[in-house]
């Protein structure tokens, strides 16, 4: 385990008695993921909607010299 899921856990010492407990708090954490993706979905439409122009006025073509 590594990264942020590691970290959470990061506190328990390494015993049988523990073993249930961090389980329990990675699936409480990272386990609904239903949830998770709800959130995510809520944060990008509440995100100012960008207009036709300002996409093309952000994309660059670049012509190449080969033939």
């Amino acid at each position: 385990m590594q990264g942020e899921a590691a970290r959470t856990i990061d506190g328990f010492t390494l015993s049988n008695a523990n073993y249930q407990q961090a389980v329990n708090l990675l699936q409480q954490r990272y386990g609904q993921i239903q949830k998770i993706t709800a959130a995510y979905m809520s944060n990008l439409l509440q995100l100012p909607q960008t207009s036709e122009s300002f996409v093309t006025s952000t994309i660059v073509w670049k012509p190449t010299s080969e033939v």
